[in-house]
């Protein structure tokens, strides 16, 4: 059996694949990488942040534990009704089968940020001091 010749297999048939640089994914995963690495959080717990902060919206809570005071808790919901577990897979998914390449000098520097946030070095919110 013969080799096909590189030209013959620059121009292959069928759809290109897919550039994933541009997904509103790799932005998570970076973050998710990033809080791994400066808060020692699961993968899972990671990724669940990293959605929270990127994309969620405060909403009401579905669910109040017993015992729980409704103005206390708060609630996030994802765009288009997705769930925290399925947006959590497909992620983990994409890095997986290393779909999704996050740019580790820009994972540094947010795990270096989220670091002096938890030593307290670095102040988050602006406060008066009247």
């Amino acid at each position: 059996m013969t080799k096909a010749s590189a030209s013959r297999i620059a121009r292959r048939r069928g759809r290109p694949s897919r550039d994933y640089s541009d997904d509103p994914d790799l932005v998570i995963a970076e973050t998710a990488f990033a809080l791994e690495a400066a808060w020692g959080l699961s993968e899972r717990t990671a990724i669940d942040w990293a959605l929270t902060i990127h994309q969620a919206e405060l909403v009401l809570p579905t669910k109040i534990p017993r015992g729980g005071k409704a103005g206390m808790l708060l609630g996030y919901a994802l765009p288009r009704r997705a769930g925290f577990h399925s947006r959590n897979r497909d992620i983990r998914r994409k890095l997986e089968v290393g779909k999704l390449q996050p740019d580790a000098q820009r994972v540094r520097g947010i795990a270096r940020l989220l670091h002096l946030v938890r030593a307290h070095r670095l102040q988050v919110w602006p406060t008066s001091h009247d």
